[in-house]
């Protein structure tokens, strides 16, 4: 009885949650060529960490060539420090400077990942994503330390909008 009353507290909470669903692929992808692979394989977005960074003339390329949203910059990062290559080398950039620096150029959506929180599920970095939420016209998808449905409330009283639950992760706008 108990995980039925589980159940439905979890569908009904669920129910008042908006879901997109789409296909995105990321992670080590370097080359403009391996984006046009992925995009013609279906995906709907691709998420960009290290390329990004080194490459970031690319992201307006990727996006005349297929959408405006088809690519999320990764903002991996270790207190408020952006890290790439798997989290093992560090950027010059904050998160805040990376929000700055990439939406300039036309990047709209960031998927921001706490390192220090990743896999804890212990709650989300609610500092950095309150950060992020104050930049205009930017798309945050939050990731590291969603363990729970208190988390995602926590997550949605930063006035998000839009919810989804991808392995844990938040999506919001925060227009």
């Amino acid at each position: 009885m108990q995980h039925l009353a589980k159940a439905i507290t979890h569908q009904s909470f669920l129910t008042c949650i908006s879901f997109r669903f789409a296909d995105s692929g990321g992670g080590g992808i370097r080359t403009a060529g391996e984006v046009e692979k992925l995009f013609q394989l279906g995906v709907d977005y691709v998420i960009l960490g290290a390329m990004a960074f080194s490459d970031p003339e690319t992201i307006p390329l990727i996006q005349r060539n297929f959408s405006t949203d088809s690519i999320i910059v990764a903002l991996d990062n270790r207190n408020g420090k952006v890290m790439v290559e798997g989290w093992k080398t560090k950027t010059a950039f904050t998160v805040a400077q990376a929000l700055e620096k990439f939406a300039k150029i036309g990047a709209r959506s960031f998927l921001i990942t706490s390192i220090t929180q990743d896999g804890m599920l212990q709650g989300p970095d609610l500092d950095t994503l309150c950060e992020a939420a104050e930049y205009p016209d930017v798309e945050i998808i939050a990731a590291g330390g969603i363990g729970n449905l208190d988390d995602l409330a926590a997550s949605r009283r930063l006035v998000w909008k839009e919810l989804s639950l991808e392995k844990h992760s938040t999506r919001a706008n925060s227009t």
